[in-house]
């Protein structure tokens, strides 16, 4: 009795959760911009380093900490650095490509001021 509204509920309910979750994904593919958010230190994109402590663009700021992303038996590392001035905070993310190298390249920036 009650079956072919059911039926018909699930599908509807089916395609509205998938339209949904379309608009959920391509809201937050256009938030995730590489930059959106660095501030005044935004040249930082790009740059390559190998002492995530002293960093000559970043002069006269603290280290406070660093972090690994993921697993240290990945042949790329990801790593988070941040930095404290005052009472601003700069967060880089970087990637090792290489783990040989000890080379990281900075591929997004997060200011707080």
């Amino acid at each position: 009795m009650y079956l072919p509204y059911i039926a018909i509920t699930t599908k509807l309910f089916m395609k509205s959760i998938s339209l949904l979750t379309l608009l959920l994904l391509t809201l937050l593919k256009a938030d995730a911009q590489p930059g959106k958010y660095s501030g005044t230190k935004k040249s930082l994109i790009g740059k390559i380093f190998e002492d995530s402590r002293n960093l000559a663009a970043l002069k006269g700021w603290a280290f406070m900490e660093g972090g690994l992303a993921n697993s240290l038996n990945d042949t790329e590392r990801i790593m988070s650095h941040v930095f404290k001035k005052g009472t601003s905070y700069v967060v880089l993310f970087s990637i090792m490509e290489d783990t040989a190298s000890d080379k990281y390249t900075v591929v997004d920036v997060v200011e707080i001021i």
